[in-house]
């Protein structure tokens, strides 16, 4: 029924706007449980992508960084083919990174680094230094190693190239 399908799209519209009211006003967890509840009544709708982002930003402004991060990681899995998709695994990862959970935020770097599907991330290349110092941390010196110089190849900055260049030789030593 066309005329149902357009009052639904009505109501979700009317919604969404009452849930980025919440959000403009800083109610951030409010605004963050009603931006998830349209995901969840209409996980197929236009907006759910965005709405699930916004949710996802309400949390991190609220300092609920796990929520968030299970938040983004929901929306670069479920909604690959979003425009947000690549921020999303970005935010996963620094928040990973944030709450020293490491493995998880260099898997989630070299899903930047590595797929594809993000190569016209704007992070694609701190992605892969960030993996680069958190493995030199950890002690995994070959690896860290490995993508510092693929970052220096990669960074189109000479200055940047030249340090993390310098930085594999050292780590190399090591």
């Amino acid at each position: 029924n066309t005329t149902a399908a357009g009052a639904a799209k009505l109501i979700a519209g009317i919604r969404f706007k009452r849930a980025q009211d919440l959000m403009n006003a800083k109610q951030w967890d409010r605004a963050a449980l009603a931006f998830l509840a349209l995901v969840d009544a209409d996980p197929k709708g236009p907006d759910a992508d965005k709405a699930l982002n916004n949710s996802a930003v309400c949390y991190e402004n609220s300092k609920r960084f796990d929520s968030a991060t299970k938040i983004y990681e929901r929306l670069w899995r479920d909604y690959p083919q979003s425009e947000m998709a690549g921020e999303a695994v970005w935010r996963t990862a620094i928040n990973y990174q944030r709450f020293f959970e490491f493995d998880k935020a260099v898997t989630n770097f070299l899903i930047i680094a590595d797929s594809p599907r993000f190569q016209s991330s704007e992070h694609r290349a701190d992605s892969l230094y960030n993996a680069a110092v958190i493995l030199e941390n950890d002690q995994a010196y070959a690896r860290a190693a490995k993508f510092f110089l693929r970052y220096a190849a990669t960074v189109g900055k000479p200055k940047e190239a030249a340090e993390a260049t310098f930085r594999a030789g050292v780590i190399y030593e090591k």
